[in-house]
């Protein structure tokens, strides 16, 4: 080769080592500029640059007060000893959650299998600022595309990866002409591997120095608005099937409700987010077996569906495959039951009257009687009480005991102060007696209002049903509180699979009495207003066995949508949306109106304790008489023992007859009885 040629050859060298080194340092100094505007508090670099590149590049991140580290991208791409994933995402993950970034040279050896790795672990998204460099320069642009920066080789790998939209990723590439454009990149669903590009900010250089201009843009759940006509597919679960008749039909409001309520929803947000539907429809929300879901949670796991048309509960179990957007709904469970009459917990007939007046009364009947005995005791000293002279202390208290139970004395007195005694006990005994009997009316109408808390619903008297629908199961067999497990283990446990019944069974038992039913209230209520009497709707109350979490719009996990409807969520909260769905669909709890209208029928329990002391009085008065004739006979009978008794001693014959001797023995024995 000539000197000319080999001159030739150096200056051209030379002139692209210039022109490399000029374009890394826009490259560092962009990266710089675009971390702060950012925010991130660390970013890590993955390059495969020569040291002195990398150096610089960390120290202009520290002079603008950024943490960085570096870490070359062959050995980020190697797995660790022992198979495990690369260094590079396990820093990344060390992180911890705080918005840090990521700047990614694709042009190096492993930059790609770096990328898929990331893509695998779901760790495109919002907590992330991606920043990908192809430092090989573009000489193979697409001059057809909208975007020449992003070569078309690029674009087959993005489209590739977990991208969704609410990735932070953005690609740094020139064109010709030496500018550099920086694109938002993202996809729109992870079913299709359409690219959605978008200008983000571009670099001029402006003699020795190059600035970065950035579009004034929203956050990224605010500025990605529309998903551009994208088909999601969503599930929805359906308890009911054979009574389904569409998601608008009102004729069932009671049946899958929180999926009827919840739908309209979803489609709103179609509209705002301009993406339609393909709806899977299943028996089950979603409930862990052996550490897999059946239902809506079971194709989320899968990955099958990528938004919930059915609002679902909020459950730890559920996290590691859901991204709950936000709360929708309040799902409300009581047990309803009708409280038990005063009666049936109760002794009504020692009620109206508080300890203190049946002390007065107990003094009233002692005072009365030491009066009247002692009257006639001084009428008969005198001679003027003659047929009730010689009246005994029983007989004196069972007169003044029918006095003030309004069964009259069989005789008078005669004297002026047994009358006025007689007239006062009376005159007191007919204003206690009224007040007695109108207080027991009254009480016979009243509920007992002692069933408050799960404690008194264990110990209470009341059978209890529980509605056959899986979280009741879940919940109840779940639940740690003491006084819930003890409610489970008296009232439910005993009965076995007898306990769960549907609504319309339980409720129908709920109004016949001494029944509680453990049922979604909105179902409860519409079944309650359709069949229950004015009266009977005023007797029910509900005690709160355990509280349920939200009902919240989901989304797959790491499935990109989840800020974007949880504002739209928010709004729809604010503008009124939700509270018309709420009260389209759920039944408002029926008011008492006319708490006297009917007549209760007096049953066997409300005279209960009446029915006991007439069986212990018959019991006693069966006793005493025994007692009367046995004591009225006794010596007969004595006489009767003690003449057996020898003759049960005597060893008779063996021909049993009875000699003379013998025969003088008891006649001396019988004249001594006599």
């Amino acid at each position: 080769m000539n000197a000319p040629a080999a001159l030739l050859m150096l200056l051209l060298v030379c002139q692209e080592s210039v022109g490399q080194e000029i374009y890394f340092n826009d490259v560092i100094s962009l990266t710089r500029d675009y971390f702060v505007a950012k925010r991130a508090s660390l970013v890590t670099v993955y390059t495969c640059w020569n040291s002195r590149l990398e150096k610089k590049l960390v120290r202009a991140l520290c002079d603008r007060g950024l943490r960085a580290s570096r870490l070359p991208l062959l050995d980020a791409a190697e797995p660790r000893s022992g198979g495990g994933h690369a260094a590079a995402l396990a820093s990344l993950e060390a992180a911890g959650p705080y918005r840090s970034g990521v700047l990614v040279d694709v042009a190096c050896p492993g930059g790609e299998l770096l990328l898929t790795k990331a893509s695998a672990r779901r760790m495109f998204n919002i907590q992330r600022h991606w920043l990908l460099v192809d430092s090989s320069g573009n000489t193979t642009a697409d001059e057809a595309s909208e975007f020449p920066a992003l070569p078309a080789r690029w674009r087959h790998l993005l489209s590739e990866l977990w991208m969704m939209p609410d990735s932070e990723v953005v690609w740094m590439g020139a064109i010709d002409g030496g500018e550099i454009q920086l694109l938002d990149i993202y996809r729109l669903t992870n079913f299709t591997p359409v690219l959605n590009i978008s200008l983000a900010g571009w670099a001029v250089r402006r003699d020795s120095e190059v600035s970065l201009y950035l579009l004034p843009r929203p956050d990224t759940s605010k500025r990605r608005n529309s998903l551009h006509g994208a088909k999601l597919k969503a599930g929805a679960a359906i308890l009911f099937p054979k009574y389904f008749t569409g998601m608008y039909d009102l004729r069932l409001p009671h049946l899958d409700t929180w999926t009827k309520i919840t739908y309209p929803l979803i489609e709103y947000l179609g509209q705002n987010f301009n993406f339609t539907m393909e709806v899977y429809y299943t028996d089950s929300y979603g409930w862990q077996t052996n550490g897999t879901f059946d239902g809506v949670i079971g194709m989320m796991q899968r990955e099958e569906i990528q938004i919930a048309a059915s609002s679902l509960f909020m459950r730890r179990d559920r996290m590691p495959h859901v991204d709950f957007a936000a709360e929708a709904f309040y799902l409300k469970t009581a047990v309803v039951f009708r409280q038990p009459t005063l009666a049936s917990v109760a002794n009504i007939f020692t009620l109206p009257f508080s300890a203190a007046v049946w002390g007065c009364c107990v003094l009233l009947c002692a005072l009365t009687l030491l009066l009247f005995g002692v009257q006639l005791r001084l009428a008969a000293a005198r001679g003027v009480e003659g047929e009730l002279t010689h009246v005994t202390c029983p007989e004196l208290f069972t007169f003044v005991l029918g006095s003030i139970c309004q069964q009259g004395l069989p005789q008078t007195p005669t004297s002026l102060s047994g009358r006025v005694t007689v007239f006062v006990l009376a005159l007191t005994s007919l204003f206690l007696f009224t007040s007695y009997s109108a207080n027991i009316v009254a009480l016979l109408q009243s509920p007992s209002h002692s069933i408050r808390t799960v404690s008194d619903l264990a110990s209470s008297p009341l059978t209890l049903g529980v509605q056959d629908i899986a979280y009741n199961k879940v919940y109840l067999g779940e639940t740690t509180d003491r006084e819930l497990r003890q409610f489970v283990r008296r009232k439910m446990q005993p009965q076995g699979n007898r306990v769960f019944c549907n609504g319309a069974e339980g409720m129908e038992r709920v109004r016949r009495g001494m029944f509680g039913f453990q049922v979604d209230t909105s179902t409860a209520y519409k079944i309650i207003s359709e069949t229950y009497t004015e009266r009977e709707k005023c007797g029910l109350m509900e005690v709160n066995l355990f509280p349920l979490p939200p009902l919240c719009v989901a989304t797959t996990k790491h499935a990109g949508y989840r800020e974007m409807f949880s504002q739209r969520v928010g709004w729809q909260r604010e503008v009124g949306i939700l509270t018309r769905q709420r009260r389209l669909w759920l039944p408002q709890r029926p008011v008492c109106e006319n708490m006297v209208s009917g007549f209760v029928s007096v049953g066997i329990m409300d005279f209960y304790p009446a029915l006991l002391v007439l069986q212990y009085g018959v019991a006693g008065a069966v006793a005493v008489l025994a007692l009367e004739l046995l004591c009225f006979h006794r010596r007969r009978l004595w006489k009767h023992m003690i003449c057996i008794s020898p003759l049960s001693a005597a060893k008779p014959t063996a021909a049993y007859s009875v000699t003379a001797e013998n025969r003088s023995q008891l006649q001396r024995t019988g004249s001594r009885l006599k």
